[in-house]
């Protein structure tokens, strides 16, 4: 990419560190030992994961002429979080990646933080050049972020591509949204139709979020009178059916945990109708996005969060949750977003055991003799008399007490203590349907993804094995028998 050009390399020295930083920079074609990338024994296998350094938040994620565009927050020089750089990667069935060169790199207005992406079919900006929409990225220039940018605040800025993505042109204007306070970041761009106004929801600070309106796209005007509070960083806006009934709309606003609230958007004012929802039970979730410029003939509303899971000893740290389609649920507790996995997933099945009407009984194992470390596990069970059901996976239960109604997906306490975790164990009530439960989960090297009764309950958690560890599978049953209605065990293929 800098053939030809002129380059002034800076270094940060870390304190402590008596070595020469620059022995460590080498010039090659391809990264150093390039050739054991998505080799290593902890890399997730199904989930997206960077190719060396640190990744966290999604960014940016947009949908244009076959391809879906994942951009995130990466560090691509350590394995910690640091030198904020937005990395690249698509694909063309939101599973198997493809990564391209980083698309926004830190500069004079700081490092490049959390925003969005749109597709600017109408040329609103004027900086179409070809035959392709233009692709605009909103970001936060991380002012005093980086030694270069010391003593310039945060403010919003603006990049565009008209090659698809593959390069881009930092807008000469910016920042387009001056300093508000604090640490104001993550822009959150779109289209409002009924007022014909490009919105922009923002974090600010202290746990605020405010509005913008804009006509170009350019010129943003807040709307003081509009700031909600109870949300932090990485703000999420919009609006879906209520039971897929497209006479009931709802929007649904939250922020980096997922935690959100149910309500109406008039364009200027968002008007909660619920107290702040838990989504996501569990520490392995975080800075969610959803994917813009989705097809209509989709209409799906697709969310990937970052999973926020420290992978010791690997040259990379870090991944992303795996891609989930939302709905707005009415149950028992009201309006619920619920999440699943999205139905491509599919394609990554290989061997499968099925399983109909089998008893559990307490110390049995349905899957006995059933290893590996990728698996899509699908089970419908009768809860009869057991009093606490669930899978035993590499150590980590996934478990549902028929008494208190809860279901606890994490280490027993012992593990938790010998991994130095605060807390070994998520937790989320569940009511059964008709004596059942429902569980679907999502099995990687060093991830659980589960969802209980459709998405009703959402539990990313963190699986790191320990050395040495078997990678069994276990169904099991205490206190009486339960009733296996269906189980599926997919293994599930590496997309690398």
């Amino acid at each position: 990419d800098f053939q030809g050009e002129k380059l002034t390399l800076l270094a940060e020295q870390r304190r402590g560190d008596q070595s020469n930083v620059l022995d460590r920079v080498t010039v090659g074609d391809t990264p150093k030992n390039f050739e054991s990338f998505y080799k290593e024994k902890l890399r997730p296998q199904y989930h997206f994961s960077s190719p060396r350094g640190w990744n966290n938040d999604p960014n940016g994620l947009v949908y244009y002429k076959g391809e879906y565009h994942l951009f995130y927050q990466r560090n691509p020089f350590g394995w910690a979080w640091g030198n904020m750089t937005w990395g690249h990667a698509i694909n063309e069935d939101l599973v198997h990646w493809k990564h391209l060169p980083d698309a926004l790199h830190p500069d004079a207005m700081g490092t490049m933080y959390s925003g969005t992406a749109m597709i600017d079919k109408d040329d609103v900006l004027g900086f179409k050049t070809g035959d392709e929409d233009p692709m605009i990225l909103f970001y936060t220039s991380a002012g005093g972020m980086n030694p270069w940018s010391k003593g310039v605040p945060h403010t919003q800025s603006m990049a565009y591509s008209n090659d698809r993505g593959r390069t881009f042109t930092k807008y000469e204007g910016n920042p387009i949204v001056d300093h508000i306070r604090g640490g104001n970041r993550d822009p959150r761009v779109f289209w409002h139709e009924p007022t014909e106004k490009w919105v922009m929801v923002l974090y600010l600070d202290d746990s605020e979020v405010g509005f913008f309106t804009s006509d170009n796209l350019k010129d943003w005007t807040e709307l003081e009178q509009s700031r909600i509070g109870g949300f932090h960083e990485c703000p999420e806006l919009f609006e879906m059916p209520v039971d897929g009934d497209e006479n009931n709309m709802k929007w649904v606003l939250y922020g980096a945990a997922g935690d959100y609230m149910v309500g109406d958007f008039d364009g200027t004012v968002f008007t909660p109708e619920t107290e702040i929802i838990e989504y996501a039970h569990g520490e392995g979730f975080y800075a969610s996005q959803l994917y813009s410029n989705i097809p209509e003939d989709d209409g799906r509303v697709i969310q990937i969060a970052w999973g926020r899971i420290d992978i010791p000893g690997m040259p990379f740290n870090q991944m992303m949750t795996f891609p989930v389609s939302l709905e707005l649920r009415t149950t028992s507790d009201g309006i619920r977003m619920c999440p699943m996995p999205i139905r491509e997933i599919e394609s990554l099945y290989a061997n499968e055991k099925s399983f109909e009407n089998k008893k559990v009984e307490p110390g049995s194992n349905l899957l006995s003799g059933f290893e590996g470390d990728s698996f899509d596990i699908e089970v419908d069970i009768e809860l009869a008399e057991a009093d606490r059901v669930g899978f035993r996976i590499r150590g980590l239960e996934v478990a549902y007490d028929v008494n208190t109604k809860t279901l606890t997906s994490g280490w027993a306490a012992f593990d938790a203590k010998e991994r130095g975790l605060i807390s070994g164990q998520s937790s989320a009530r569940l009511e059964p349907s008709g004596g059942r439960i429902q569980l679907r989960i999502l099995v990687d090297r060093v991830s659980i993804e589960t969802f209980a009764n459709n998405g009703e309950v959402y539990m990313p958690q963190d699986a790191l094995p320990k050395d040495g560890q078997a990678k069994t599978l276990e169904l099991f049953s205490e206190g009486g028998v339960a009733k296996v209605k269906s189980l599926a065990v997919r293994e599930l293929e590496s997309i690398w």
